[in-house]
């Protein structure tokens, strides 16, 4: 009996062959044989290795392609207190004078506020700046210890 030791690639611990002697004849060719197959298959993962853009161990936060610099946490946070500003405007002006301070809030100036609504640049201004009163007014009357009233609280 003759024994061989042989390390597979894909194995972590060499795999040991026992041929009978009369086998023995053909061994040294097929020896050789598995070799340059593990030196190959070696030879293509280390080259992959060296030339793959990105890892997956090493994909944490690593090119745009995988991260994102948005911070999902803070998007939500932003999200959620636009939705609690937009309740609050909603609550606390007529249908027109919230739309029209949305206009202004979206960075519309008031002159296409003003073509926008069909209606001329006085009545825009009046418009907008009631409502802008009118909050200004509700927020300083609101008390400190009703949070959920004013939107600005803990700013």
């Amino acid at each position: 009996m003759k024994t061989v030791s042989y390390k597979d690639p894909y194995e972590l611990e060499p795999e040991v062959l026992q041929v009978r002697d009369e086998d023995a004849d053909n061994l040294d060719e097929a020896m050789d044989c598995l070799k340059e197959e593990a030196r190959i298959a070696d030879n293509l993962e280390r080259k992959e290795r060296a030339h793959r853009r990105y890892r997956l161990e090493y994909m944490r936060y690593q090119g745009t392609d995988y991260a994102s610099d948005v911070d999902i946490e803070a998007e939500f946070l932003r999200e959620e207190q636009e939705r609690i500003i937009d309740e609050w405007l909603r609550k606390n002006l007529t249908q027109t004078q919230y739309r029209r301070f949305r206009y202004s809030m979206d960075g519309l100036s008031l002159h296409e506020i003003a073509e926008l609504e069909g209606i001329d640049y006085k009545s825009a201004r009046e418009s907008v700046e009631a409502a802008r009163k009118k909050l200004q007014k509700i927020y300083h009357d609101t008390p400190s210890d009703t949070p959920s009233e004013s939107p600005y609280y803990g700013e």
